[in-house]
């Protein structure tokens, strides 16, 4: 598999499956989902399908091509 991701696992399991809605369902922590609608390694439904499944989650879609975020002035 490739290894140059520093997710690691998290990437691996990304591609490999999706979780359950009974297990996913029991998340209670407020979460918030960023995913870029030019993602081709994760599908934008994985996206879709934890916010309809996790209680207290919201959904970005970004329109960029990568996940590395800025916080700062320019980000106005």
């Amino acid at each position: 598999m490739n290894h140059r991701y520093s997710s690691d696992n998290g990437f691996i399991n990304d591609l490999k499956h999706r979780i359950d809605r009974e297990i996913i369902y029991k998340i209670e922590a407020l979460t918030f989902i960023i995913h870029s609608k030019y993602d081709k390694s994760v599908p934008f439904d994985y996206a879709e399908y934890a916010e309809e499944n996790i209680k207290r989650s919201e959904l970005l879609i970004t329109n960029i091509w990568g996940y590395l975020i800025w916080i700062g002035r320019e980000d106005k």
